[in-house]
């Protein structure tokens, strides 16, 4: 891309709010994959009381589509984010962006592993099942203050504000209803 610093000195231009909530989602977002991993393993070890296998129930079924679409759009969220941290020019909007994502892509996270939890019966319970771990690491990085939802709407709010004609010009806010 022809004007933008292409070597390692480039990393030191983004802020490190528009690339902060990379680090602890990424790993999260593994785990949680992870836990789909274990929740669909469990799946074929472990038939219901009448024999029949556990995925052939439609809540079964539910959870994992959920569970499976919850960490597909936390893993395209990040993607955005670090498409966003690469191009080098880091606007408002765009940094709000990565934090609004970043937050957005941790709870996708969490509620998939807490969905394929509670969906897993008490052999999970234990402290070394592999799911338990999982939900544990994707619940430790979610309470990480970068990752705040609130901050991040207040965040994002302002600078989609600041770029709206005519409010950030006026001071005013936006009519009733908007």
């Amino acid at each position: 891309d022809l004007g933008r610093p292409t070597g390692p000195e480039r990393c030191h231009r983004v802020p490190a709010a528009m690339v902060a909530a990379l680090q602890f989602v990424a790993p999260a977002l593994g785990a949680a994959r992870g836990a789909l991993r274990d929740f669909t393993a469990d799946l074929t070890g472990r038939p219901l009381p009448d024999g029949r296998p556990r995925h052939e129930l439609a809540s079964v079924q539910d959870v994992l589509t959920c569970a499976g679409a919850d960490v597909h759009m936390a893993d395209l969220l990040l993607e955005k984010a670090a498409w966003r941290a690469d191009r080098g020019h880091p606007a408002p909007l765009a940094v709000a962006e990565n934090i609004r994502d970043g937050a957005t892509a941790i709870r996708l996270c969490r509620s998939a592993v807490d969905r394929l939890l509670a969906a897993s019966g008490t052999a999970v319970q234990s402290e070394d099942h592999p799911l338990q771990r999982r939900w544990r690491d994707v619940t430790a990085a979610a309470s990480h203050a970068t990752l705040d939802f609130e901050a991040a709407s207040a965040t994002y709010t302002r600078a989609v504000l600041a770029e709206t004609p005519g409010l950030a010009q006026t001071g005013t806010t936006a009519p009733a209803g908007m």
